[in-house]
């Protein structure tokens, strides 16, 4: 019996040291397959954060209105009209973001490559609502962006969106 209790506390003794030094090694293991690791993630999701704040300068800076296309004949168009983008736009495995998103100008290191993004024209809000200052079209124009960034590896990719207002008179 004492053999026995010996011989299981041994076992477990095994055991204890494999699940431990299994444990310890595993985000190094993470890491080399590729795996997609919470660091991947945040990678992912700045660089998602980067393209979107370019838009949002790119349209901070324009001095009219950009006409929106509703499709682009030569890709990246700069801005679509509204309702023109596909539906699953923001599924971060459609391919159609390889050719018609516009490709952050700035150098993100880490990345598998660099983040890219859309604007879409999303909706006029008129600072008056009388009919005679409607036909001024003076207020605020509202752009739907969406950016998409990956990490170090194409396991960790984030979609990220936002809502921006400009009021170009």
């Amino acid at each position: 019996m004492k053999r026995f209790i010996k011989f299981l506390f041994f076992i477990l003794l095994i055991l204890g040291i494999i699940g431990a030094v299994a444990t310890w090694q595993f985000p190094w293991i993470q890491e080399r397959l590729g795996l997609n690791t919470t660091d991947d993630r945040t990678l992912a999701e700045s660089a998602a954060g980067f393209a979107i704040k370019e838009a949002e300068l790119w349209l901070s800076q324009q001095t009219t209105k950009p006409v929106g296309v509703k499709t682009c004949p030569r890709p990246p168009c700069l801005v679509w009209e509204k309702a023109a983008l596909p539906t699953n736009v923001s599924d971060p495995k459609n391919s159609w973001w390889q050719t018609q998103g516009r490709i952050y100008t700035q150098k993100i290191p880490g990345v598998l490559t660099q983040p890219k993004y859309l604007i879409e024209e999303y909706q006029f809000v008129p600072e008056e609502l009388d009919p005679n200052e409607l036909s001024r079209q003076q207020g605020y124009s509202y752009y739907r962006i969406i950016a998409k960034g990956t990490g170090k590896s194409e396991n960790s990719q984030s979609i990220l969106e936002s809502i921006y207002s400009v009021k170009f008179n």
